[in-house]
């Protein structure tokens, strides 16, 4: 065996060693994409069975929201979080400590960013509840009143 033998026969080690924890990432990132679109297919056809977009837009607040779909905002953010997940997995199986430790750092703040957005929703439901009964009512400036309340209720939510 001849020295050139043994350097090919490293370097070719080397290579395979750096290779396989790449290769292991793109199927951990294929095989993850896939399974998130098919959670998200899943929970989107289980809300819509649910009638849940009729329910709101029957509702007093369902002209809050136009054309948008709660529907869709869910199950788009719940897609983003999946993604998430699945490129830290495959970060961390290509060994990407720095990418890894940046990416966890988003994955641990993503909740914290859905929860102040669902406030956000949930202080715009009960702003146009408010202010639709408010209408309503029997007395004078009714309709100021509520335009008053309702934006009290937007900004000190």
């Amino acid at each position: 065996m001849k020295i050139t033998d043994l350097s090919n026969l490293v370097a070719v080690e080397t290579i395979v060693n750096h290779l396989y924890p790449i290769l292991i990432a793109i199927l951990v990132l294929v095989v993850g994409v896939i399974v998130a679109k098919i959670i998200r297919k899943v929970i989107k056809s289980i809300l819509k069975k649910a009638n849940i977009e009729k329910k709101i837009a029957d509702s007093p607040v369902g002209n809050t929201l136009g054309d948008y779909s709660p529907i869709k905002f869910f199950v788009n953010i719940l897609y983003v979080y999946l993604l998430l997940i699945v490129v830290l997995q495959a970060v961390s199986f290509a060994k990407l400590d720095m990418l890894s430790h940046f990416i966890t750092n988003i994955a641990n703040l993503f909740p914290i960013f859905i929860y102040g957005v669902i406030l956000i929703i949930v202080g715009l439901f009960v702003g146009e509840y408010v202010a639709y009964y408010t209408r309503r009512a029997p007395f004078l400036f009714a309709g100021l009143v509520a335009n008053i309340v309702k934006y009290i209720i937007l900004f000190y939510d």
